[in-house]
């Protein structure tokens, strides 16, 4: 079994997006068992996609928790204004005020029975509905800020679904690419300078195309930046630099034809007409 000819198939991308039947995923685990190289592969494929979910968790934002407090609070104050008001009201208009003197004893019995009862009953009604009334307007206030937050909950999760949009048709693509059995699988190893040092570049021998994956490679300094070379007839020529922050994407980089080897140099930003080599960092053979 040819290790880097498996590895570069596209199964293990294939089994990572869930696209295998069983049998085609009991041969991923059993080959992944067998080679260290397959395994370390698949390890790193796992990441790269675990990686992208906690990218795109998404986060409660501390204003709903404080909307929810809010409410919570402000209803039962309401609540305890009411009850207290309601109370209050109705022992004066049950319980009123002893008579001082002869004069207006007389006067509160020439009052018609139903008259106290008929103004605490008013009293009562004018509180429940003032209670009433702050009660609906206080959730209507509520409403409109629980409105205002879906709208920007939304938006959010709009962005988010155009970043996973994005990424699952880069992933889709990269599958396409890496499972041509026209494109070989080119490993990078570190040389003196950075021997933990790697990468992999994926050749398209047929449409001369070449793909890097720079993940491996140690962070560069300031005003620096990586740069690749295919050796073709004995020279050096340039398949174009790396951007600072590719990170694990797999980049396109410049049409390659007729390379005995590909190797990974540390330029001045911007890149370099001819490589430096003693700044070479990695290097493979076709």
């Amino acid at each position: 079994m040819n290790v880097e000819r498996y590895i570069a198939s596209g199964k293990l991308e294939a089994y990572v997006l869930g696209e295998l039947n069983e049998a085609e995923e009991q041969e991923v685990l059993r080959m992944a068992q067998e080679h260290p190289e397959i395994k370390e592969e698949l390890n790193a494929l796992e990441h790269t996609q675990e990686q992208l979910a906690f990218d795109c968790a998404i986060t409660p934002p501390d204003s709903a928790r404080a909307a929810l407090f809010s409410q919570i609070g402000v209803d039962e104050a309401a609540t305890n204004a009411e009850s207290s008001l309601s109370t209050g009201s109705d022992s004066k208009a049950l319980n009123p005020p002893s008579p001082k003197s002869t004069e207006k004893t007389t006067t509160t019995r020439m009052l018609p029975r139903w008259v106290p009862v008929s103004m605490a009953a008013a009293v009562t009604w004018i509180v429940l509905a003032t209670g009433a009334a702050l009660y609906f307007w206080q959730q209507w206030q509520q409403t409109e800020e629980d409105l205002q937050i879906a709208s920007a909950q939304n938006v959010e999760i709009a962005q988010q679904y155009d970043r996973i949009q994005r990424t699952s048709q880069s992933l889709e693509q990269q599958v396409d690419i890496l499972s041509d059995p026209s494109v070989q699988r080119i490993a990078l190893q570190g040389l003196d300078i950075a021997p933990d040092a790697q990468a992999v570049v994926y050749w398209n021998t047929n449409a001369q195309s070449v793909f890097l994956n720079s993940a491996g490679l140690p962070q560069p300094g300031s005003n620096q930046q990586y740069q690749l070379w295919a050796i073709v007839d004995g020279k050096p020529v340039s398949a174009g630099v790396v951007p600072v922050d590719a990170g694990d994407d797999l980049l396109t980089m410049a049409q390659i034809a007729n390379a005995s080897a590909f190797a990974i140099t540390l330029e001045p930003l911007g890149g370099s007409e001819a490589p430096t080599m003693e700044a070479m960092y990695v290097m493979g053979e076709v």
